[in-house]
C-alpha cells in the first residue's frame, strides 16, 4: 500500500492525487486534469506573459504580440510604422468579381473558392457561367498576352544593347603585338616549322628554273657572265652553269639549306660538315672541303703579283 502512494502527484488547487498530472508552462505548478489550463487555476504568471496575434482594423494585417507586451502597445507600434497600409484593407475584404464584359455589361458575380474557374489556355479566373472559351474571349486574351510579352522582350533587348554599348570594349591585340608576345603560339619553333612546311615552293625560283628562263630569253648584246648561287663561281654560258650545278650542288639542293653540324656532299664526293667548309679569303666566295684545295685555289687565282697589278682578277675566278 505504501508503494502505491508513491505514484502520482497532488494538484496544487484541489490537492487531489493525479497519476497523470499536468505542469503549467508559466508558473511550473502541478495540476490535475480539471485545473490544467491557466484560466482554471488562475495562473499569476499568465498576465501579460502570453503572446498572441491580433488583426489590425486599418490594414487587416496580423500583429504579433510579444510576451510581456499588451495588445494596445503592439497596435500602437504597428500603426505608427510603414507596415500599416490602409489600402490593403480593401484588397483583403473586397472579393474579386468575374472580369467578363459582354456587350458593355460586366459580370457582377463574386469569385469564391466554389464558383471560380481558371482557364487553361489564357489563365483568366472567371465564374462557372463564363468558363467556355467563347464566353470570356479566350483567343483575344491570349493575343493580348502574347503582344505584351513580345513588347516586354523587345524592350528588354533594347535595354541590353544599350547596356552593352556603355560597357568599355577590351583592347584587341594587333598582329605585330601578338607575334612579339613570348607566350604566343605562333612564335614557337613548332609553329615556325609548320608555317615553313605549309609554304609552297615555286619551281621557277630554283637554280634550274632560273637557267631555263635565261635560255629561253633572247640573247642580249652585252654578255654577262653567269654566277653560281651556291659557291658564286662564274661561267661564260648557261650550259656550263647547269653542268656545274648538276655535278657539285645536286645533293646539297635536295637536302635544303644546311645547318651547323650537318653533313653535306662536298666537291670531292665525301661527306663533310658545313662548319668545316673553307672559304676563299679574297672575296670570290670560293668554298673548299679541305685546306689543300683552298691553298691550291689561292695560288692559282690569287697570286701575289696578280693581286698588285690586277685587283679585279678575283671577279674572273672559276671552278675547274
Amino acid at each position: 500500500m505504501a508503494d502505491l502512494m508513491g505514484f502520482g502527484k497532488h494538484c496544487k488547487v484541489c490537492n487531489q492525487v493525479d497519476y497523470l498530472p499536468f505542469q503549467c508552462s508559466s508558473c511550473n505548478g502541478v495540476f490535475c486534469a480539471e485545473h490544467r489550463t491557466q484560466e482554471q487555476h488562475a495562473c499569476p504568471a499568465a498576465a501579460g506573459a502570453q503572446g498572441g496575434v491580433v488583426v489590425c482594423p486599418l490594414c487587416a494585417k496580423a500583429i504579433h504580440v510579444k510576451p510581456l507586451q499588451s495588445a494596445d502597445a503592439a497596435f500602437e507600434l504597428h500603426s505608427s510604422s510603414t507596415e500599416c497600409d490602409p489600402s490593403n484593407y480593401q484588397r483583403v475584404h473586397q472579393k474579386q468579381r468575374c472580369p467578363v464584359d459582354q456587350g458593355g455589361v460586366r459580370c457582377k458575380e463574386k469569385l469564391t473558392e466554389i464558383n471560380t474557374y481558371r482557364c487553361k489556355n489564357c489563365g483568366t479566373r472567371v465564374c462557372l457561367k463564363h468558363r467556355m472559351p467563347d464566353d470570356h474571349q479566350c483567343q483575344q486574351r491570349q493575343a493580348t498576352a502574347r503582344s505584351a510579352a513580345a513588347d516586354h522582350a523587345k524592350q528588354h533587348s533594347m535595354i541590353g544593347k544599350f547596356h552593352n554599348m556603355l560597357q568599355p570594349k577590351p583592347a584587341v591585340p594587333t598582329a605585330s603585338a601578338s607575334k612579339a608576345m613570348p607566350g604566343s603560339s605562333t612564335s614557337t619553333p613548332r609553329a615556325i616549322k609548320a608555317r615553313g612546311a605549309q609554304q609552297p615552293v615555286d619551281p621557277s625560283n630554283t637554280v634550274k628554273g632560273t637557267a631555263a628562263r635565261r635560255m629561253q630569253a633572247p640573247p642580249s648584246s652585252v654578255s654577262t657572265p653567269e654566277m653560281c648561287p651556291q659557291c658564286s663561281a662564274r661561267f661564260s654560258t648557261v650550259e656550263q652553269l647547269i653542268v656545274h650545278v648538276d655535278a657539285y650542288h645536286t645533293n646539297q639542293l635536295q637536302q635544303g639549306p644546311g645547318q651547323a653540324g650537318t653533313l653535306v656532299t662536298g666537291l670531292n664526293g665525301r661527306g663533310v660538315r658545313v662548319d668545316e667548309v673553307f672559304r676563299c679569303p679574297h672575296g670570290c666566295r670560293y668554298t673548299a672541303n679541305d685546306a689543300a684545295q683552298l691553298v691550291a685555289h689561292v695560288e692559282r687565282y690569287h697570286p701575289a703579283p696578280t693581286r698588285q697589278t690586277q685587283p679585279n682578277d678575283a671577279g674572273s675566278c672559276a671552278i675547274s
